[in-house]
């Protein structure tokens, strides 16, 4: 993440978990990209504790061509699916700003995992793992808006 700093933030992917044509939950996968960078995708690791960070673009699990037990599968039970959330309060406040830096939230165990990040771009954008789903919250102090803090 350090060789990142200074580099604009340029888009932003949010996972949603959708059901039915529906949004059921947006504590999914978070995916940035930097300027002159692979994206990155933020994740709860398979502990259900810590953060995991993997280099490259989201990719669906469930893209098509599927099979048709598969296929049915995501008819009853949905799957996640990338929304550009670039544009969408409070992300926006992020996009063509610099990342500056970078902190590190330990994890609940005593290994040297971690289980969340706050990253500063302009305000902090906080990642972190809560009971085993990818929580964010962009930490915002603007003057059109007011100081407000928001999930997502």
């Amino acid at each position: 993440m350090e060789s990142l700093v200074g580099r604009a933030l340029i888009g932003i992917r949010r996972m949603r978990y959708i059901v039915h044509q529906e949004v059921y939950s947006d504590r999914g996968p978070l995916e940035l990209t930097f300027e002159g960078a692979l994206p990155l995708v933020f994740d709860t690791a398979g502990n259900g504790q810590d953060l995991r960070v993997e280099r490259g673009a989201w990719r669906d699990p469930f893209a098509e061509p599927l099979s048709q037990e598969n296929r049915d599968w995501v008819a009853k039970a949905g799957k996640w699916q990338a929304f550009d959330v670039s544009a969408e309060w409070p992300f926006s406040a992020l996009i063509g700003r610099p990342l500056s830096a970078v902190r590190a939230i330990a994890g609940p165990s005593a290994a040297p995992e971690i289980g969340g990040l706050v990253l500063t771009i302009g305000v902090d954008l906080l990642i972190e793992v809560g009971a085993d789903e990818l929580e964010v919250e962009v930490l915002t102090d603007s003057p059109a808006r007011g100081p407000e803090s928001s999930s997502n």
